[in-house]
């Protein structure tokens, strides 16, 4: 998706002066979990939000529809919680199709039967990224704090391989994402194999960045050292059984410094001089995120800063076009670093690179 020649003909077209229009939409559901995993940010601040207060599928529907009508090509469900405890999650996700538009749904796997696997599957939905932290039932099922998590992500996972096969489709693209931690660095090439065996077709570590309560978790020098070099034998190893990875794109930088990101981010963007490329983060020209009370704002770390919309009293248009966002991005396009980046995650930095990299390739052209 961060790739996509339209995302960067959208971005561009704003950095000209013209009007952009939002390629990425972004729904938390809701953040209520049944998993206390130790490595979750959410983990960090946690907040049971109470289930009246999650906008309903009816307003979800007015979203789908109006994100689609603004040029919205790819809605991610995400946030910090599960999304499959909203039982019309599945709802949800068929309006999304058939609104036009690409979905990815993260998730931890654990609440998965048989008819829902097969109901996704029957409406084309396009990708799953699967929360799995070690690459057996022991491992994991400690890092994702409940028993059986493992077996039943898993379970879910082959079943979704299997129909991809039976009726021979590449969709849903599944994908497996594991925190990169002090207790599960050393199985990266285990960690691939059973993405392989499960019939998976990438595998996307993230290293971990710890609230308070999961700092055991922190990568140590030692596990950093083994890394680096064993990186490039996994990523051997990976090509050997044709799946795909993250890893050549985790550098000393992401690895060692995954809690102290806002220094990656300047780190990145400094080494560039063309006044768009070393722009620190191109959010708020392409994305909207919605939280499960419908507080909206331009970019995935959400706090009071970001998020003083809410869409159960402005349209997303009006959201949009409005002056916080373009204060946002002229802070941006000014060389700031607001104060929400000191909670970005890896897999928003990764991803803000490689839309620099092909801004960088459509610049150069």
């Amino acid at each position: 998706m961060f790739d996509s020649e339209e995302l960067l003909a959208r971005i561009l077209e704003s950095f000209h002066g013209r009007e952009g229009k939002p390629f990425m939409l972004e729904l938390r559901p809701t953040n209520r979990c049944n998993l206390w995993c130790p490595s979750c940010v959410a983990r960090g601040h946690p907040s049971q939000m109470p289930l009246g207060e999650e906008l309903s599928l009816e307003e979800y529907m007015r979203i789908i529809d109006e994100a689609a009508e603004m040029g919205v090509r790819y809605v991610q469900v995400t946030g910090g919680g599960e999304p499959f405890l909203r039982k019309d999650m599945p709802e949800i996700m068929q309006r999304i199709k058939e609104r036009g538009m690409s979905g990815l749904v993260v998730t931890n796997g654990t609440l998965f039967d048989l008819s829902t696997v097969h109901r996704i599957f029957g409406m084309g939905w396009d990708a799953l990224l699967f929360s799995v932290d070690g690459h057996e039932a022991a491992l994991n099922d400690t890092l994702r704090s409940k028993n059986g998590s493992f077996h039943r992500a898993t379970g879910a996972i082959r079943e979704f391989s299997r129909l991809k096969k039976a009726y021979g489709t590449n969709t849903p693209r599944l994908d497996i994402g594991p925190v990169l931690s002090h207790c599960n660095c050393r199985y990266i090439c285990d960690l691939v194999r059973l993405g392989a065996d499960l019939g998976a077709d990438n595998v996307l570590f993230q290293p971990v960045r710890v609230p308070e309560i999961g700092a055991p978790l922190r990568l140590t020098p030692d596990d950093e050292k083994f890394l680096l070099e064993e990186i490039p034998k996994a990523v051997r190893f990976a090509e050997q059984l044709g799946i795909r990875t993250n890893l050549s794109q985790l550098d000393k930088d992401m690895i060692g410094k995954s809690s102290e990101l806002p220094e990656v981010i300047r780190s990145y963007s400094s080494t560039y001089t063309h006044p768009w490329l070393s722009i620190h983060c191109f959010s708020p020209w392409y994305y909207l995120g919605i939280n499960p009370d419908g507080t909206v704002g331009p970019c995935s770390i959400h706090d009071d800063l970001t998020y003083i919309h809410n869409v159960r009293g402005k349209s997303l248009q009006e959201i949009w076009k409005s002056e916080q966002f373009r204060a946002f991005r002229a802070g941006l396009a000014g060389g700031d670093l607001p104060r929400t980046c000191e909670r970005c995650c890896g897999t928003n930095v990764l991803a803000i690179h490689k839309i620099r990299e092909g801004l960088k390739q459509v610049i150069s052209a």
